[in-house]
């Protein structure tokens, strides 16, 4: 009884129809970059991991030593230095964006996750019911994940990074 269990249980009942299967493969996919739990991909590009190459990016930036050059070589390498600076701080807001609106998600994911705990020592017999209950939550879990890719790119388009 594990997240993977409950999340391909979850998978084949929104394979059932073709837009929900879109609906769950979009929320699937940013749930995986953000939980990197159930039977994500090995690959799956997770904030965490983008979180920490944008530090470490930005520790380079920081401690960067210009060579001795002609003044206006040094301000153009300033200025592009800043340039990613300020990118790095985009992508720091936009990676805080999508946690704060993964919150409610992520306290469902480890509900689920403790029931699942609670169940491996239950009979069968309550663990077969119970597990159809929770993909079915796992699902209303993952579509809210899509809905919320939409949202991002919606506040994207209309609102873009400056």
């Amino acid at each position: 009884l594990t997240l993977h269990t409950v999340f391909t249980l979850a998978e084949r009942e929104s394979t059932r129809r073709k837009k929900k299967k879109e609906l769950f493969e979009t929320g699937f996919n940013l749930s995986c970059s953000i939980t990197n739990a159930g039977n994500c991909p090995e690959k799956q590009i997770t904030l965490p991991f983008l979180a920490d190459k944008a530090e470490k990016i930005e520790a380079k930036l920081t401690h960067l030593e210009i060579p001795e050059l002609p003044e206006p070589a040094k301000q153009i390498i300033k200025s592009h230095i800043e340039t990613c600076k300020t990118a790095i701080n985009h992508i720091h807001t936009f990676i805080s964006l999508i946690k704060d609106a993964s919150k409610k998600p992520l306290k469902k994911i480890d509900s689920i996750n403790k029931k699942l705990q609670y169940l491996k020592q239950q009979p069968f017999s309550e663990v077969l019911p119970a597990l159809q209950d929770l993909s079915k939550k796992a699902l209303d879990v993952i579509y809210g994940f899509h809905f919320g890719v939409h949202l991002l790119s919606e506040i994207e388009k209309n609102r873009p990074f400056s």
